[in-house]
């Protein structure tokens, strides 16, 4: 946008000088805060504290009677990194539906979340660490490896959340999830552990694992044993498992 200033010096130029100076008039009526440039950091910022304290993101806190009920799962972003612009458009696109059932009376949920991307998230640590240090997991031992991979975690997890808010997405915070918390740990360990060290690698097959410890299979399952790091097929050792399914528990 010009400035007055600017708009003044180029008023000779312009033909319809009548046009022009109903507009200079008009400018000059403007209230001080539309002459300046546009404060990104200040509007933005101020907007979405008002949109956060409003609680209207949770649809528990919505007024009327809403029959109709929308809901969308935020797809969890990866704690490997920092959101880019693919994350912006999905959250923009999001943001738009769930915008538009809200207003329209639905009773609309938005569910965000972040995914600690387990084997990625290590590598990138011990990446991290070999360049930096020059040591490797064996070096630093199984608790001081975990130790640092949570703390990455959580950090990248803090300026996912922080990216997230400052594009204005209306989430519900108050049910925001981290595959990496308590809640989602103890689902994942129900289903998928066994108490006596043993971890399932699933081949295209879903194997689920009841809270009595009863395992209900369903196709071909391999057991893995964390201590051993070889497949056991119905108590048989059947090979050595590839190194991609190493764990943090088998440092």
């Amino acid at each position: 946008m010009c400035s007055i200033k600017h708009f003044t010096l180029n008023l000779q130029k312009v033909k319809n000088k009548n046009w022009v100076s109903k507009c200079y008039y008009f400018l000059m009526s403007l209230p001080e805060k539309f002459t300046k440039p546009y404060n990104a950091a200040e509007t933005e910022d101020r907007i979405s504290k008002l949109w956060e304290e409003s609680g209207f993101f949770n649809p528990d806190n919505l007024p009327g009677d809403r029959k109709e009920v929308f809901s969308m799962v935020l797809p969890p972003p990866n704690v490997t990194g920092v959101l880019h612009m693919g994350h912006a458009l999905t959250i923009t696109l999001e943001d738009i539906m769930t915008r538009f059932h809200r207003m329209k009376g639905a009773s609309t949920l938005w569910i965000p979340g972040a995914d600690h991307a387990a084997v990625a998230t290590q590598a990138k640590v011990e990446n991290e660490i070999y360049k930096k240090e020059g040591k490797t997991r064996k070096d630093l031992g199984r608790e001081e490896l975990l130790r640092r991979i949570i703390e990455f975690a959580e950090a990248s997890k803090e300026t996912i959340i922080k990216q997230t808010k400052r594009m204005g997405a209306s989430v519900d915070w108050s049910r925001f999830a981290f595959t990496l918390d308590e809640k989602r740990s103890f689902a994942v360990r129900t289903a998928f552990g066994f108490p006596d060290g043993l971890a399932i690698r699933d081949l295209g097959h879903f194997v689920v694992r009841g809270l009595d410890h009863t395992v209900r299979r369903v196709g071909q399952q391999i057991l893995w044993p964390l201590s051993t790091q070889k497949t056991v097929n119905r108590g048989k050792p059947v090979g050595h498992a590839p190194r991609v399914l190493r764990t943090p528990e088998c440092a």
